[in-house]
């Protein structure tokens, strides 16, 4: 039972820093070039958080299921919850700075 939920959570994990990774290579690299086009490196690093909201959905219903039915050690639940609870934020900061989607304009 434990495996799902933990692969789900890697995956959202990873999409996530794969937006961040994104991101910020593409800001590394020519920055003037945005004031004329969107480069698809952009498109790409926005559509990553996005594909990353219905696993951490998921992520909420194991992680509530896993308290409600004392599924597993009180130390996996914990650390499940927090982990959770961390993509959430990197998941709210996205939406914070308008990176959650695509905003432009």
């Amino acid at each position: 039972m434990l495996r799902l939920p933990r692969i789900l959570l890697v995956a959202a994990g990873l999409l996530l820093i794969g937006a961040a990774i994104g991101l910020a290579d593409m800001l590394r690299g020519d920055r003037e070039i945005l004031y004329i086009l969107i480069p698809q490196e952009l498109y790409v690093s926005l559509a990553l958080p996005l594909l990353a909201i219905p696993l951490l959905i998921a992520c909420v219903i194991s992680t509530v299921t896993a308290w409600k039915r004392r599924a597993w050690t009180l130390g996996t639940r914990l650390h499940y919850t927090a982990a959770t609870l961390a993509l959430l934020g990197v998941l709210w900061i996205f939406n914070y700075w308008n990176l959650l989607g695509y905003r432009f304009g």
